[in-house]
């Protein structure tokens, strides 16, 4: 084999896995599949390389202190490793160390159509859609009553509307006092005494 080259290292999965040989700080590691172990592997196959790989003692990137780094930047600024991996580039330690971009980037975009409008069954039903019909039995959305009115209209036969028209004009017209709150009615203007309320 050729040259050999240190690496410093940390578990970050995907991209770097492995086990400790011993539980002694900046011990060798045992490579696990990963990322980086795969390019790392690719690499000492293609450059005849032979390569030792080291957990970084502090478990750390590294901060800069005073113009000098702790932790794996620290180990490469001092020139005690030749690899750190992996690690992301920030403006501070470009200053300490190269970078090497092994990563394409695949920007990811979701596109989806345009609502349409709506369809013009809808447009009927849909200006209740916030509205509650309250029965008997409970609250009916106003949706499901608009439907089946308009389920009945859609459905009506010549005849029928027909016996409507002549059960309209046989019905007599009621007197105020089958309505009920009629003072209420007079209050805001709606009736005057007098008035007759016809059923349609």
């Amino acid at each position: 084999m050729g040259h050999k080259l240190s690496f410093s290292a940390m578990v970050y999965f995907p991209y770097m896995d492995y086990k400790l040989s011993r539980s002694d700080p900046a011990t060798t590691v045992t490579l696990l599949d990963s990322l980086n172990v795969r390019m790392i592997y690719d690499f000492a196959t293609r450059l005849n390389i032979s390569f030792d790989v080291r957990e970084q003692p502090e478990r750390s990137w590294g901060v800069e202190r005073g113009g000098k780094f702790t932790g794996m930047v620290g180990e490469l600024q001092g020139e005690k490793v030749d690899v750190g991996a992996p690690m992301g580039p920030l403006a501070e330690r470009l200053n300490a160390m190269d970078f090497v971009n092994v990563y394409k980037v695949d920007f990811m975009k979701i596109l989806s159509l345009k609502p349409t409008l709506l369809p013009e069954y809808l447009s009927l039903i849909r200006p209740f859609s916030e509205l509650k019909i309250i029965t008997k039995k409970g609250k009916m959305p106003a949706e499901l009553v608009s439907m089946i009115l308009v389920s009945c209209i859609l459905n009506l036969k010549p005849d029928d509307v027909r016996m409507l028209a002549t059960f309209n004009a046989a019905l007599k017209p009621m007197s105020l006092a089958s309505v009920t709150n009629v003072k209420g009615l007079e209050k805001f203007g709606y009736l005057r005494t007098g008035d007759e309320i016809n059923a349609f």
